[in-house]
């Protein structure tokens, strides 16, 4: 699982206190929010709720149980609306309740829950981006932007992760099929002798890895033999057509890690 820090994700951070500006600009209902929310609503419990949904929703992009939003976004909107502060106590007993507020935010901010289509676009920037870069939390961010820019209703951050990861996965098999398919038999026999452990307990990808050593004599001539040995398997960049450079970069650093 990707970590949602990495992201572009909106989330409500469990460090970080929300500040009288931050409340004041982004979670103060105007009022025709507020009206809206009397047309829409019959007491000032069920009034809470909606405006506590609709200003958490035009911040996240999706929407969230009570019990996850900051109690000092319940108690601004609260005061917002002249409600005593031991009403902030809210929670949508009533499913029923909470559906049809979702519904009447999306509607009122012309946004479309994350449906089967918007799946299928999700999966398509995520193949598209994939070809390019390796890194998940860059894919999973151009998701995001194409999901908002799409006035889609974002899902869970797991959902997204999910997709990213398949799409990398998918689209990594097939650029490795196409280099391997290119790749002559005689070439792909000496990759392969390339992981075989040897009685010292090295292999020849230890020795592409080796760094330079101090430029001594024997040093510089053993540099020298191991360069000479890398050129015998010759051009290489000829089989790597399709690999982007941002993504070609990425595989070299994975690769580094790998013994």
């Amino acid at each position: 699982m990707t970590e949602i820090e990495k992201t572009a994700y909106p989330r409500f951070s469990k460090y970080k206190v929300l500040s009288s500006k931050e409340l004041r600009e982004i979670y103060t209902p105007n009022g025709e929010e507020i009206l809206l929310a009397e047309k829409y609503t019959k007491d000032p419990q069920n009034k809470l709720k909606f405006l506590i949904i609709l200003k958490t929703f035009q911040r996240l992009g999706y929407f969230v149980s009570m019990a996850e939003i900051p109690q000092l976004i319940k108690k601004h909107i609260a005061i917002c609306i002249q409600l005593p502060e031991e009403k902030t106590e809210v929670n949508y007993s009533n499913q029923k309740t909470f559906h049809s507020h979702k519904q009447i935010v999306r509607k009122l901010l012309g946004v479309k829950a994350f449906d089967s289509e918007a799946q299928d676009l999700a999966k398509n920037i995520g193949q598209e981006c994939a070809y390019k870069i390796n890194n998940l939390p860059d894919i999973i961010n151009n998701i995001i932007e194409e999901l908002i820019y799409k006035r889609y209703e974002l899902p869970a951050f797991g959902t997204l992760n999910k997709i990213a990861n398949n799409c990398r996965a998918t689209t990594n098999n097939i650029l490795f099929k196409k280099i391997c398919d290119s790749i002559p038999e005689n070439i792909k026999g000496s990759l392969e002798d390339l992981i075989k452990i040897t009685a010292n307990n090295k292999s020849g990808y230890n020795e592409i890895k080796m760094l330079p050593k101090k430029p001594t004599f024997n040093n510089l001539a053993n540099f020298i033999a191991q360069h000479n040995w890398l050129l015998s398997f010759g051009a290489v960049k000829k089989y790597l057509p399709e690999l982007a450079k941002s993504k070609l970069k990425e595989f070299v650093q994975e690769a580094k890690l790998v013994d």
